[in-house]
């Protein structure tokens, strides 16, 4: 039994990294989290994005497992991945 789960997809990975672009930009901690206000909607988009598009643009991803008693090849980790 296993699960890969999206926490934070490719919607908030982008509000995340425009609020870190303004700060670096500007040099401004406040117009990041201004920034990051305005654009909050980008996580909501998340719900409706294609997880397996937005696995690979994620920002927080959790697997839940056990560990098995026989060995999977490099091919099955990368058909497991899930992603594009």
């Amino acid at each position: 039994m296993h699960r890969l789960r999206l926490l934070a997809g490719a919607g908030t990975a982008l509000r995340r990294s425009l609020d870190h672009f303004v700060r670096s930009l500007t040099r401004s901690i406040r117009l990041g989290r201004i920034t990051s206000l305005c654009l909050f909607w980008l996580s909501y988009i998340d719900r409706i994005l294609d997880p397996r598009h937005s696995l690979d643009a994620s920002s927080s991803v959790f697997f839940l497992g056990r560990k098995s008693a026989v060995s999977i090849t490099e091919a099955q980790i990368i058909d497991y991945h899930g992603g594009m």
